[in-house]
């Protein structure tokens, strides 16, 4: 699960929520650096922004999630069952409010009995609950429990998007290194496509 953040040159950092990891684009305009968008997936880039600062603004925000549940239950060929063990789903999550909500993909959580979350730079998972899911748009909200003073990433106008946007993406791609997410980049490759989960 990635997160997706698109930065432009502005004033200030400003995000906006795709869904699948954290994107940033940059478009050049004078030297500051906007956030226009923020998913789960990757952040947009050309012209004086560069990864490293986009990556700083945006890092402290962006969360690891694990969510458990149980795994089904399994008939063997000779008629036994099996009640199985638990099953655990990984993926990334944004911070939205200082208070810890975090949005994240409804297929990481779907299911889950159990859903814990890692700040960025931490080894501690904190317990989550799950506030409200749209699996059809494959999105979900969770809670941090007791939280507050958190950093966050704020939404923007996903409109100013281009196709051939440079973008990095932020996450915890394969539920690699809980607390220290992986970067990438590439580009914005299409707009306006629906995707069923």
């Amino acid at each position: 699960g990635w997160m997706w953040v698109v930065v432009s040159v502005a004033a200030a950092l400003v995000g906006a929520l795709i869904g699948g990891g954290i994107v940033a684009a940059s478009n050049d305009n004078g030297g500051s650096t906007t956030v226009k968008e923020i998913s789960a997936g990757p952040a947009l880039l050309n012209g004086t922004t560069n990864i490293e600062s986009v990556i700083a603004k945006v890092l402290p925000a962006i969360v690891s999630i694990d969510a458990k549940s149980p795994e089904p239950a399994s008939q063997s060929l000779f008629g036994g069952s099996s009640t199985g063990g638990v099953q655990v789903d990984q993926g990334t999550g944004m911070i939205i409010t200082s208070n810890g909500e975090v949005v994240t993909n409804n297929h990481v959580i779907s299911g889950a009995t159990t859903i814990t979350v890692t700040l960025y730079g931490s080894l501690k998972a904190l317990p989550a609950t799950l506030i409200d899911t749209d699996p059809v748009n494959d999105v979900a909200l969770l809670q941090i429990n007791n939280q507050s003073n958190l950093p966050t990433v704020s939404y923007g106008d996903s409109d100013n998007v281009q196709v051939g946007d440079a973008v990095v993406a932020i996450g915890n791609a394969l539920g690699l290194s809980a607390g220290t997410p992986t970067v990438t980049q590439g580009i914005i490759s299409a707009k306006g496509r629906t995707v069923t989960a």
